[in-house]
């Protein structure tokens, strides 16, 4: 058994918890992981080192507003699906709501008002884009708004 010396970095604690919530039902973020089918590739489900190696050698690796991110969001957690990425840009791959009514991020159908509400959040905070009363127009917004804040992408 090889000892590596690194098991209270950061690195190793992001490896530890990836293997938890993707592997052991007990874990209390299991469902949203291990529970959707994502899973961790062989070779880093045994080597902490392969692991590390891999992510220091990404883009933008440990950067102050950086954290790592699988680009597919249904994906598993592989050489080729991991990035280091700002939160916007983690905003925008994240998956749609159970709520969501329109399929699309963002787009929600209001009662109240029987408009589309379109929503995208910048830099952590909501920010409302308006009401429409068209489906495609309000998705047409949200699109253009991700265009304009999402340009890290």
């Amino acid at each position: 058994m090889k000892t590596h010396c690194r098991s209270k970095t950061s690195a190793h604690c992001r490896w530890t918890s990836m293997k938890n919530r993707c592997n052991n039902p007990k874990a209390h973020q299991y469902r949203d992981w291990g529970g959707r089918g994502i899973e961790v590739c062989e070779e880093w489900q045994h080597d902490f080192v392969a692991y590390e190696t891999y992510i220091l050698s990404l883009p933008n690796a440990f950067k102050p507003g950086y954290s790592l991110d699988r680009k597919d969001n249904d994906g598993n957690y592989k050489p080729g699906n991991m990035r280091w990425a700002t939160r916007s840009t983690q905003s925008i791959n994240k998956r749609i709501a159970n709520n969501n009514t329109s399929g699309h991020k963002g787009v929600y159908w209001t009662k109240q008002v029987s408009k589309w509400r379109v929503s995208i959040s910048v830099g952590g905070k909501l920010k409302h884009l308006g009401y429409f009363f068209d489906k495609d127009e309000a998705i047409k917004a949200r699109q253009l708004a991700e265009k304009e804040y999402y340009v890290d992408i």
